[in-house]
C-alpha cells in the first residue's frame, strides 16, 4: 500500500484562520479521471518552524478527519527554489532536497479507477499480471542533490531506486535523452519559459536562486543554478556539458 501525488496548493486567509485548497495532477489512486474536487485543508500555525494541517471535513462530532505535524528543516545551505511542471509529470526542488512525480506511461483502465490499490488486487485475483503493472506504473520519491551535483533517490514507491540516480537512472533509463534547453525569452513583463528535455516539456513554474540572480538568462546559467544534466562540471550525464 502506498501513496504519491503533485500538483499545486492555493492559499486563503479569513478573519479566524488561514486554509489551503490542493488540486491534483497527477494522482498515483486516481487512474482515468481527477479527483472530484480538490483537497481542502485549515492552517494553524506555531512559528517559527512548526505548523499543522487540519482536514476541511469533519466528522458527526465536528473534529477534522486528520490531522497532520509539519516542521520546516534547518535553512538550505544552497538558497533555490525549482518548480518544473509538464502534462504527465512534476519536478520540485528545495534547496538540496526534491521530489519528483511522473504519471503512468502505459494504457489507461478501461474505466476510471478511484481505489488503486483496490484495482490492483482484482487484477492479481484474476492473474492479468499487465493490468496490475500498467496500474502501477507511476513513478514518485524523494531525494538529496549531492555535493557533485548527483540528485540522489532516497525514496520512491519503486525500492530498486533508491540510491540510484534521478536523471540517468529512473527518469530517463529507458533512452539516453537530447540535452535540455530553455524554451521563450522571458522578460519582466512576460516571464513565461520553458524546458525542452524530451519527452518533457517543462513549464518552469518557479525558479529562484541567491547563487544566480538571473538563471533563466542563458541554458548553461539555469543548468548551472539547479546543478541540472548538463551544468559544466557537475550534476549527472557528463557528455552533455557541451549544452549551449
Amino acid at each position: 500500500r502506498q501513496h504519491a501525488f503533485a500538483g499545486y496548493t492555493r492559499f486563503r486567509r479569513s478573519i479566524d484562520f488561514s486554509y489551503a485548497t490542493r488540486h491534483h495532477a497527477v494522482d498515483w489512486n486516481l487512474v482515468g479521471a481527477p479527483r472530484t474536487r480538490p483537497n481542502k485543508w485549515r492552517i494553524e500555525l506555531f512559528p517559527p518552524d512548526l505548523w499543522k494541517e487540519w482536514s476541511w471535513a469533519t466528522d458527526d462530532f465536528g473534529q477534522s478527519y486528520y490531522v497532520e505535524y509539519w516542521r520546516r528543516l534547518a535553512p538550505a545551505p544552497e538558497p533555490r527554489v525549482l518548480a518544473l511542471v509538464a502534462d504527465d509529470a512534476v519536478l520540485v526542488l528545495l534547496g538540496r532536497h526534491f521530489s519528483y512525480v511522473r504519471n503512468r506511461r502505459r494504457r489507461p483502465p478501461d474505466r476510471p479507477v478511484a481505489a488503486c490499490a483496490d484495482a490492483v488486487d482484482r487484477a492479481l485475483d484474476r492473474r492479468d499480471r499487465d493490468d496490475a503493472l500498467d496500474l502501477l506504473a507511476l513513478d514518485a520519491g524523494h531525494g538529496i542533490v549531492q555535493d557533485d551535483g548527483t540528485w540522489l533517490v532516497s525514496l520512491s514507491l519503486q525500492p530498486w531506486h533508491h540510491g540510484r540516480r534521478l536523471f540517468d537512472d529512473v527518469l530517463f533509463a529507458d533512452t539516453p535523452p537530447p540535452p535540455p534547453r530553455l524554451i521563450g525569452a522571458p522578460c519582466k513583463r512576460h516571464p513565461h519559459c520553458l524546458l525542452k528535455w524530451p519527452p518533457f516539456t517543462f513549464d518552469i513554474f518557479e525558479c529562484h536562486s541567491l547563487a544566480s540572480p538571473d538563471p533563466l538568462r542563458s541554458t548553461a546559467t539555469f543548468l548551472q543554478a539547479f546543478d541540472l544534466p548538463g551544468a559544466a562540471g557537475r550534476g549527472e550525464s557528463p557528455a552533455h556539458a557541451e549544452t549551449p
